[in-house]
């Protein structure tokens, strides 16, 4: 194994690569020479988040993504050299009959990529809306409630680290959190509104008679006035 070492000297040993990348017998900086000519992908890689129909596409450079050849090309060269001399030589022998990839050595700028999703997160965030009714005029008006909606980015900014050290390109999961109004629905209760504003009321006294009191008629506008729309909260009790 000495003389296996002394003819790598200098050298990387051979199976060793970086993100796919055959460095096997190149000094360092040959591999980082090579390494800067053929991994791209910070540039040209495709990162894509998806909300529904909302779709957004970066490049890993525009997410705060940096590789650094230089060190992926001494990470690579140590391959096989650190550690104690059993370790030094269980990789050598790994990587000579197996192949071993090293990770690249990229610099994650987390403040470029939370500015990104900042971003993203304007078009996706939206207040929790509560259903609402009112009257205007003799008209009933129902608003349905709305589901609030946050990016989480601290949890989005996780998966998308991982993705970027992939190097490949693909999705990344947008962490989104929903919260629920408390009415959502006020259908059932506009229709309720809108019937008895249909016609004018009339009262009267049961089983009238001649020189009895009424009946009383009161009109659309004066029954719209006397309307009145709140929610009542449940109390439950033991």
């Amino acid at each position: 194994m000495l003389g296996y070492q002394l003819v790598y000297a200098g050298r990387i040993f051979p199976g060793v690569s970086v993100a796919g990348v055959d460095l096997s017998g190149l000094s360092p900086n040959d591999a980082t020479l090579k390494l800067s000519q053929t991994l791209s992908y910070p540039h040209t890689g495709k990162i894509l988040f998806r909300d529904g129909d909302k779709v957004w596409v970066a490049s890993p450079a525009e997410l705060g993504m940096v590789f650094d050849p230089t060190a992926s090309a001494a990470a690579a060269y140590n391959y096989g050299r650190k550690g104690g001399l059993f370790e030094a030589l269980a990789g050598q022998i790994n990587s000579r009959g197996l192949g071993t990839d090293v990770p690249p050595v990229v610099i994650f700028d987390q403040r470029v990529a939370y500015s990104y999703l900042q971003n993203i997160a304007s078009q996706v965030n939206q207040p929790v809306v509560e259903a609402s009714l009112r009257v205007d005029g003799t008209n009933v008006i129902a608003e349905a409630g709305q589901f609030g909606r946050i990016l989480n980015l601290d949890a989005t900014l996780i998966y998308l680290g991982a993705q970027l050290q992939s190097f490949r390109d693909g999705q990344v999961q947008l962490v989104i959190q929903e919260s629920a109004p408390k009415l959502l629905d006020v259908s059932s209760q506009a229709e309720i509104a809108r019937s008895i504003l249909s016609a004018p009321l009339v009262i009267g006294v049961p089983n009238y008679r001649p020189g009895d009191p009424g009946p009383w008629t009161f009109d659309v506008p004066v029954l719209a006035n006397m309307l009145a729309v709140g929610v009542v909260e449940k109390k439950w009790h033991n």
